[in-house]
C-alpha cells in the first residue's frame, strides 16, 4: 500500500472504529450528563481525561514504530480515543450557559475549524525545519497531555453571570 492511501484510510478507520460505540448502552451512559455518583463536573471531565490519555497512549508507539501500517493503526486508535471527549466539549456551553449556547458553541466550532487549517501547515513547517517527523507528534502529545490537566479545571455545574 502506497503512503498516501494509509493516510487517506487513517479518518475512515478511525470512524468505523468509532462507530459500534455510537451505538452501545455503556458509551451512551458514560456519555450522558451525570455518572452514577450524580456529579455534574466528574461525570464530563473523566470522559475528556480519559480520551486524552489513550489518545497519548495510543500516540506514542507512532515515534517508535517505523511500519507504516501499525502508524496508521495507531493513529486511528489516537483518533478514536481523541473522539470521546467531542460529547464532553460540545455540551459544556450548555451546562455553562444556557442562554448563549449557540454562540458558545458557534466559537467552538470556529476553533476548532481554525485548528484543522493551522494543524497540517504547523506540522509541514516544523518537519521542513527539523527534519524530524517525531517533533510534531510529540507536540500533540503534550496538547493531549495539557488538555488531561486543564480538564480539571473545568466547571461545568457553574452557569456564567448573566449580566442584563
Amino acid at each position: 500500500m502506497q503512503d498516501g492511501q494509509l493516510t487517506c484510510l487513517e479518518p475512515l478507520a478511525g470512524r468505523a472504529i468509532a462507530a459500534p460505540g455510537l451505538w452501545s448502552p455503556n458509551l451512551r451512559y458514560c456519555a450522558g450528563p451525570r455518572d452514577r455518583s450524580g456529579d455534574h463536573k466528574k461525570a464530563r471531565r473523566n470522559l475528556v481525561v480519559a480520551g486524552f490519555v489513550c489518545s497519548v497512549a495510543s500516540m506514542l508507539p507512532i515515534i517508535l514504530l517505523h511500519n507504516l501500517t501499525w502508524v496508521a493503526v495507531f493513529l486511528s486508535l489516537a483518533f478514536f480515543f481523541s473522539e470521546f471527549t467531542i460529547g464532553p466539549m460540545w455540551a459544556i456551553p450548555m451546562d455553562i450557559a444556557p442562554r448563549f449556547s449557540n454562540s458558545a458553541s458557534g466559537l467552538m466550532n470556529t476553533g476548532s475549524a481554525l485548528a484543522a487549517i493551522v494543524s497540517p501547515l504547523v506540522f509541514g513547517y516544523v518537519i521542513d525545519k527539523t527534519g524530524d517527523c517525531t517533533l510534531p507528534y510529540l507536540g500533540s502529545i503534550g496538547l493531549l497531555l495539557i488538555g488531561a490537566m486543564l480538564a480539571f479545571w473545568m466547571k461545568p455545574d457553574e452557569e456564567l453571570p448573566v449580566q442584563h
